[in-house]
């Protein structure tokens, strides 16, 4: 990996930009019970905690309610940060038993903010309003993904000739945007722990029935899980896979 330049030196024009959020997180504040707001508190404690790992490949990290602002100099090895972003993503889910959603974006920053040393300067970007423009509007579902537009402006950058250089993500069907690019988390998900991820969508699943838009995201989850892995066990979600589901 290439050292990340140091913080004292110019910065390069682009800066990448990866906004992380927990997804439900409104949706149980708006229950407002003290007990809710500590559960939410620790979650929130534990994914900040948790994604800080992050760091070595950062020019910063900031928190944002239960969003995660992560901002990387274009020289890190862009692979290697999807792929400790997907092991992370995975172990949390595991962990808390929540979903993550986010998106990936370029930016650029003030040259003349940074050399005073503001902290917050690398809030003032549109890498940050693409970034979580792109997670809000297109990324449906609980990945966190990308477009072609900012692979090939990567690849520019690094100059990379192979136009197929997907750094590891996942190509998908997105909206309106065409195709998007995710990282892939079930690629990280031991085998020792699939029973353990199993359960997890039962009981979302089950939880969210009579919820469609919250249920649909754990269902397409479900669909690409089996996709992956052509064992399952689980009776209820074999059940449920089925046609008759929407009958």
């Amino acid at each position: 990996m290439k050292d990340v330049m140091p913080s004292t030196s110019v910065p390069n024009d682009k800066y990448i930009y990866v906004w992380i959020d927990i997804l439900g997180f409104r949706n149980e504040l708006e229950k407002g019970s003290e007990k809710i707001y500590k559960d939410l508190f620790d979650i929130r404690e534990e994914f900040f905690n948790k994604f800080n790992k992050l760091r070595k490949y950062t020019e910063d990290i900031f928190q944002i309610s239960d969003g995660l602002v992560v901002v990387c100099n274009v020289e890190i090895d862009f692979k290697e940060l999807m792929e400790l972003i997907a092991k992370l993503q995975i172990e949390f889910i595991l962990e808390r038993e929540k979903l993550i959603r986010g998106a990936i974006s370029l930016g650029t920053i003030s040259k003349e903010l940074y050399k005073q040393r503001k902290s917050d300067v690398f809030l003032i970007s549109d890498g940050l309003v693409k970034a979580f423009k792109l997670e809000s509007e297109y990324v449906m579902w609980p990945i966190i993904a990308t477009t072609e537009e900012f692979l090939k402006e990567v690849r520019d950058i690094k100059k990379i000739p192979n136009k197929n250089e997907l750094f590891g993500l996942k190509r998908m069907f997105g909206t309106s945007s065409g195709f998007l690019y995710f990282i892939d988390f079930l690629e990280k998900l031991p085998d020792s722990k699939k029973q353990k991820f199993e359960k997890f969508l039962e009981d979302s699943i089950r939880e969210y029935e009579n919820e469609k838009h919250i249920f649909e995201k754990y269902y397409w989850l479900l669909k690409y899980y089996m996709k992956k892995n052509k064992s399952l066990s689980n009776e209820y979600l074999l059940t449920i896979t089925g046609d008759e589901f929407y009958g």
